[in-house]
């Protein structure tokens, strides 16, 4: 069921980058290139509509075998990491959905991992960070729709 719930996503977020986002959001037609952190972001919400709350961010920096890739961001989700954007790095065969208790590749990066919710309702729910929170809630609802059209 998570996979499926995972994939789905992934596929709605793809077509729609097709079209893209408001400005500010690396969701471009490029996808999955530099969309990890903003992907990540809206799935954790979208896991916990779908009965998988509590997801958090792990970014990392300086991954890869010899340390020649700039950044990327997934979830964790109890023991699970999660990544729909990990296929972006060439030469590193990652697939479209992971969803594993590790993984070789992501081992690579030096992480640091959020203690607070990755769900984008939680984290810019604060003063100040209002014009986030509806940038992303816009483009959650038309992931969402998306999804239903499929």
């Amino acid at each position: 069921m998570l996979f499926e719930l995972v994939t789905t996503f992934r596929v709605a977020v793809a077509r729609e980058c097709l079209v893209g986002f408001p400005e500010g959001l690396e969701l471009t037609p490029r996808f999955p290139k530099g969309a990890c952190r903003d992907v990540s972001i809206l799935l954790a919400a979208h896991l916990a509509d779908n009965g998988f709350p509590g997801s958090r961010m792990i970014e990392g920096d300086a991954g890869g075998d010899r340390g020649e890739l700039g950044s990327h961001a997934w979830l964790v989700l109890g023991e699970l990491w999660i990544d729909i954007t990990g296929s972006q790095f060439e030469g590193y065969q990652q697939p479209d959905v992971l969803i594993a208790s590790g993984d070789d590749f992501l081992k690579t990066w030096d992480p640091v991992e959020s203690d607070v919710s990755a769900d984008f309702r939680i984290t810019y729910d604060v003063p100040g960070y209002e014009g986030w929170l509806g940038i992303y809630s816009d483009a959650y609802t038309r992931i969402k729709e998306s999804m239903r059209f499929r």
